[in-house]
């Protein structure tokens, strides 16, 4: 017998700890409200302990039998499955190749730099010598944090022009930060603060940037915090792996969930959920150089009608990735973006870059694989500080 404890600040979200964690098999022992020590932490809203348990032979029998189950499913795929799985492969290593063209460029533009300084000293900018150096450290910042040279550029002259002969450390940050806060814009998430029902959302992205999982974090957000009723459609069929791990979050959640294999059975799926308040729909994750899949996605977009579109992108692709991934999806009139696997990077200068490319509304963040916890609203002050650096 497996035995565990969890804290959470509602029931629900303890409950779907333990399922996600010990399966739908867990059995409850006990349940408290437990409040903390001291006279302060008294008037503060109690937290819930649930102590729960699994059967380990059991699970183990269940969990051979799913893995019997799986590879059976695994045996039945079609050729045009494994197909898309080695594309897949072949994309990864080309992202990874395009990184490091990009970081050999970078390189390079650093080089050319120092090199036509020590060459001319007198192009030194007015700015750049008044400030003693800040601009050319407030660059080497930007460039460290993987925005691109252009950009980085554009700012550090923007700033300088905005501040004249103004010298003050302070003026210089605050300017820059400014800019950047002004590229980046304010988060702009799902509301539900309408009369429509139900609301409709749609997500659409490459393979392999956790657009799945994104959406069951998004289901169990507003079903556990907003108490509002959540249903799913997915139209990702090309994965077994993919439908299969939606079923498990919705049958944990307890939400309906619907799928579709063409874009004629969108409307039908939807008209099914009239009565939620909202369906979070997924779609088929494409490799962004299969053009021609892009019409079948296009057509399930315009099926779907929805209300809010967002192209969910991974923080670990390259800039040069993400501007073919937003050019494909150009189509589509507006949008909002994703970003995912942030605990995955070191430098966030990608998120710069994408939105200055795009010029669209950012939305979310995920922080990590955990359901429901690893996603936030995207925070600029932030991820803004973080491009800009500091000067130590």
């Amino acid at each position: 017998m497996k035995i565990k404890k969890y804290t959470a600040s509602t029931i629900q979200e303890a409950m779907l700890k333990v399922k996600m964690d010990l399966g739908k098999d867990a059995l409850i022992i006990n349940t408290r409200n437990i409040r903390g020590k001291g006279f302060f932490k008294f008037f503060k809203k109690p937290t819930v302990e649930v102590i729960a348990a699994v059967d380990e032979q059991k699970s183990s029998s269940i969990e051979i039998q799913d893995a019997a189950n799986f590879r059976e499913a695994l045996n039945k795929q079609s050729a045009s499955v494994i197909k898309m799985q080695n594309q897949t492969r072949l994309d990864l290593l080309e992202s990874k190749f395009n990184s490091m063209e990009e970081t050999l460029k970078n390189i390079y533009t650093q080089i050319k730099k120092i090199s036509d300084e020590s060459i001319d000293n007198s192009s030194t900018s007015n700015c750049k010598k008044s400030k003693k150096g800040l601009p050319q450290l407030f660059y080497d910042n930007l460039i460290k944090n993987e925005v691109d040279a252009d950009i980085a550029n554009e700012l550090i002259s923007q700033v300088c022009e905005q501040l004249g002969d103004n010298d003050s450390v302070n003026d210089f940050i605050n300017t820059l930060y400014k800019k950047v806060t002004s590229l980046i814009g304010k988060p702009s998430t799902i509301s539900l603060e309408h009369s429509k029902k139900p609301y409709v959302v749609i997500f659409a992205g490459p393979t392999g940037v956790g657009k799945t999982t994104t959406i069951a974090k998004l289901a169990a957000h507003y079903y556990l915090s907003y108490n509002k009723k959540v249903s799913m459609i997915t139209a990702d069929t090309y994965r077994i792996a993919a439908v299969e791990q939606l079923k498990v979050y919705a049958d944990i959640l307890g939400i309906p969930l619907s799928i579709v294999r063409s874009p004629g059975e969108m409307k039908e799926a939807i008209k099914n959920f009239e009565d939620s308040d909202l369906i979070l729909i997924d779609t088929a994750g494409r490799s962004y150089r299969d053009t021609s899949s892009f019409e079948e996605i296009k057509q399930t977009i315009n099926a779907a009608d929805a209300d809010e579109i967002y192209i969910v992108l991974s923080m670990t692709m390259s800039t040069r990735n993400c501007k073919e991934v937003l050019e494909n999806y150009k189509f589509l009139n507006n949008y909002k973006i994703i970003f995912t696997k942030y605990d995955e990077i070191s430098a966030p200068g990608i998120i710069l870059n994408t939105l200055y490319y795009a010029r669209k509304q950012v939305s979310y963040i995920t922080t990590g694989q955990n359901v429901p916890d690893d996603i936030e609203v995207f925070d600029t002050d932030k991820i803004a500080k973080k491009i800009i650096g500091n000067i130590n």
